[in-house]
């Protein structure tokens, strides 16, 4: 499946064919670090009022997931691998329920399939070594 990528008003977007239809959307990515940044307000209003079906995040706090597994409303899923006791390396955010959760592909990456089409949020450094690793998803 292709997914041609463009800007619009400065946000990433996503136009790809919807499940196995004909039938195209746009899907609006959005990309954060978190890094040290403190759970506020503002911060929270940010994911949830950007309009991101999916949402790309590194250096999240364990904090910031809630008891149920959702950060936020969102469906979410965090890499096995930590930067240490208080950071997940990686962590995806959809707003639709995955279709399935895939194993890391690398212990500071996290990887899931939404509607027929596969994500992963990873750590830039390690992105090169994923994409020439034999590794594949």
């Amino acid at each position: 499946m292709v997914a041609l990528l463009f800007a619009a008003d400065r946000s990433p977007f996503c136009i790809t064919p919807y499940s196995s239809s004909n039938h195209w959307y746009l899907m609006r990515i959005g990309t954060w670090n978190v890094a040290d940044h403190p759970l506020t307000v503002d911060r929270k209003d940010r994911l949830i009022n950007q309009g991101c079906n999916i949402w790309l995040l590194t250096e999240v706090k364990p904090t910031w997931i809630g008891s149920d597994g959702r950060m936020f409303g969102f469906y979410c899923h965090h890499s096995k691998g930590t930067m240490g006791p208080n950071q997940y390396w990686a962590a995806l955010l959809s707003d639709k329920p995955f279709d399935r959760i895939l194993p890391d592909p690398h212990p500071a990456s996290a990887a899931v399939v939404v509607d027929k089409i596969t994500y992963c949020s990873t750590i830039c450094r390690l992105a090169q070594t994923l994409l020439t690793s034999s590794f594949h998803l």
